[in-house]
């Protein structure tokens, strides 16, 4: 696999707010493709999933578990 060369451009945003407008996107994306497969998660319900998902994979669930995320 070849590493794709990126340009580090200043884009003038810092990067919390980039991982803030990631997670807002990754929660926002996640809900709307749930309903569409009809699920009636909320936007709401699916950031407590993505916080849940978070919290295990920086307390190593994969150890406790036997699998990995």
């Amino acid at each position: 696999m070849t590493k794709v060369k990126r340009n580090k451009k200043q884009i003038g945003i810092s990067l919390e707010r980039l991982a803030e407008l990631r997670r807002a996107t990754l929660i926002a994306s996640t809900g709307a493709s749930t309903r569409l497969a009809g699920s009636k998660l909320s936007d709401k319900e699916v950031e407590q999933v993505v916080n849940t998902v978070c919290f295990w994979a920086k307390v190593g669930i994969s150890n406790k578990a036997g699998f990995s995320l």
